[in-house]
């Protein structure tokens, strides 16, 4: 699923104090594409009525300069060029300030939030830990700590820090988004819906609350709502490739390729260097069974977002497909080491390592799998599948085979053939042939009609009490 989201990093005060006056604000040009901090807390303007407002310490991308204005991103309408300094600008003043009062939260506070931005995140956890210790009732920087330690995969003091900060302030919307978004990477899908909607009620039409909540609705399967909320974020704003990825997943889902591929081709439309836009088109070609292309998009999304676990699990898949089981470990490998807790990629690299016959790599992996993801289907079903027909005697285990299979099934509401499929396989490594042979003409039912001849291979085999041997696993295949 999506791991491109927004966060929400709040400034840690809201009185309007400008932090820069006289030459060195005169010397600092902006250009489009430069990252600015803002001096103040500022009204921008359209035609000189008041459209937004940008505060203190905000960091954001010039897209646009006009004389002595320019315009920001994710900011309506422009502001004197005067209220905004580079980066280096920002980190000179903020040291200036420390080194002449220790007890300046704030500058603290504004440092870690640069430390941030240039993904220093031991130095930004430091500083947001100081301003804590100075001023403990700042609601905005006990979430940014959180957002840092969720970047730096301290989940449960991510959680605790965006706790306290809605114990401070319960009406924070931008802690409760960022709660959802720790609670969604550790697959606790509903818990992350009760965030979003919490956030939504503080703050509502935000698009990418919409976005982030869809995308774990989808998760637990609720797709007709998710749907309305990927509309809802393209109707507040069509401009976030995120929505069109959002519906691009739906699509696919209901097996509507040609809608999955309208939409995220929109994405790619949209945001032309967006790494996930171009890993969701090429995971609807991968469907499509158009590996060159899905790889081509693969290869490009790496390039403008080479920290993106998830595209690297998704080129693992197109190698698979290929029986190119090095090079899928490789890419399965990398996807591990950015999110070490991606059972996808885990689940993903089992089946690889199953191909090449290193079955035990393979069997810690499907455990790896299902300890960070207990009610992810497809690699619950790629263990079941492991147990029960890996050609080694010594990992194969009938009794827990059919016990994953049976909980794949339930998952999926007995309606995926590739998981009634496994639990065959496990019925006839109990010797259960005449449930075996049921459950594969149950799972040929379903299936397309591209493995029919394997599914009859599987039921002649069944019948004639014979089980099932492979090592040619089951992915876990991912998503865009």
């Amino acid at each position: 699923m999506l791991l491109s989201q927004k966060i929400h990093l709040a400034l840690p005060i809201a009185t309007c104090m400008a932090i820069l006056t006289g030459s060195l604000a005169e010397t600092c040009g902006q250009a489009p594409g430069e990252r600015v901090v803002v001096t103040a807390n500022v009204e921008t303007k359209i035609y000189k009525e008041n459209v937004d407002k940008v505060y203190t310490g905000d960091i954001h991308t010039v897209i646009a300069v006009n004389g002595a204005w320019c315009a920001l991103n994710r900011v309506k309408g422009w502001l004197p060029s005067r209220y905004v300094i580079s980066l280096k600008s920002a980190m000179q003043l903020y040291e200036k300030r420390i080194k002449d009062n220790e007890n300046d939260s704030d500058a603290f506070a504004f440092r870690g939030m640069l430390f941030y931005e240039i993904d220093d995140y031991a130095k930004a956890d430091a500083d947001f830990t100081q301003s804590l210790r100075l001023n403990p009732k700042n609601a905005a920087t006990w979430s940014n700590r959180g957002m840092v330690r969720k970047l730096m995969q301290d989940y449960a003091q991510a959680l605790a820090d965006f706790d306290q900060a809605l114990t401070i302030n319960p009406e924070y919307a931008g802690a409760y988004y960022n709660r959802g978004l720790v609670q969604f990477e550790l697959g606790q899908f509903e818990e992350s819906i009760d965030s979003y909607d919490q956030a939504d009620e503080h703050q509502p039409n935000d698009p990418w609350t919409l976005i982030n909540r869809g995308f774990a609705k989808q998760s637990l399967g609720n797709r007709g709502s998710a749907e309305d909320d990927f509309l809802a974020a393209i109707e507040l704003d069509g401009n976030l490739a995120e929505s069109y990825i959002g519906m691009s997943n739906l699509k696919l889902d209901e097996n509507d390729l040609a809608a999955a591929l309208k939409y995220a081709n929109l994405a790619v439309e949209k945001h032309p260097r967006n790494g996930m836009a171009l890993n969701s088109r090429g995971w609807v070609k991968f469907k499509m069974g158009e590996l060159n292309d899905a790889m081509q998009d693969f290869d490009l999304a790496i390039r403008y977002a080479p920290q993106q676990s998830i595209i690297y699990n998704n080129r693992g898949v197109c190698y698979a497909e290929q029986e190119k089981y090095q090079q899928a470990i490789g890419n399965y490998s990398r996807a591990i080491k950015l999110f070490p807790r991606s059972a996808v990629a885990y689940s993903n690299r089992g089946t690889a390592y199953m191909g090449t016959s290193q079955f035990n790599r393979a069997q810690q992996d499907f455990e790896k799998a299902i300890e960070y993801a207990p009610r992810l289907t497809d690699a619950v079903n790629g263990y079941a599948w492991f147990l029960a027909t890996c050609p080694s005697d010594k990992y194969r285990d009938g009794d827990k085979a059919t016990e994953l299979a049976n909980s794949a099934c339930e998952l999926s509401d007995w309606k995926d053939w590739s998981h009634l499929d496994t639990l065959a396989a496990a019925y006839a490594e109990t010797g259960d042939f005449e449930k075996a042979v049921n459950m594969a003409e149950r799972a040929a039912k379903l299936a397309p009609d591209s493995v029919q001849d394997s599914c009859r291979d599987r039921i002649t085999l069944y019948r004639s009490g014979k089980p099932l041997r492979s090592n040619q696993g089951k992915l876990s295949l991912g998503s865009s």
